[in-house]
């Protein structure tokens, strides 16, 4: 009777890094090597806006675990960059309005945080 090949545990790639972003658009790519072999170039298995929007470009991605945590740690990475251009937005209405009608300012910032990154960084001065 012939064994089935059980499948890898620790995942179909052997290296799964972020390690680059395009400085025009801030998307994050994600690479995975299939070898320890550092001649071996990277394929992209997905993509990360400056919002934490995922585009996923090989379908094992999504359920691979060594791709899903570094996916998880640059959505966590831009959305906490995304919090600090909410926050500047935010300090920056409150200054424009002397402060006087907006007490609170959760309401500002859940909307703000609606709006795609880039339109957040062109309201702030340079």
């Amino acid at each position: 009777m012939k064994k089935k090949a059980q499948p890898r545990m620790d995942g179909i790639w052997s290296e799964v890094k972020s390690d680059h972003t395009d400085e025009e658009t801030g998307v994050s790519a994600i690479d995975a090597y299939y070898t320890e072999n550092s001649d071996e170039g990277g394929n992209v298995i997905a993509t990360v806006d400056l919002d934490g929007v995922i585009t996923y470009k090989a379908q094992p991605a999504k359920t691979d675990v060594m791709a899903q945590k570094v996916i998880k740690e640059v959505v966590k990475e831009k959305l906490t960059n995304k919090q600090k251009l909410v926050d500047q937005v935010v300090k920056l209405i409150i200054f424009e309005c002397d402060g006087t009608e907006f007490e609170d300012s959760t309401m500002i910032e859940l909307l703000l945080m609606d709006c795609p990154s880039e339109s957040l960084t062109a309201f702030l001065p340079d």
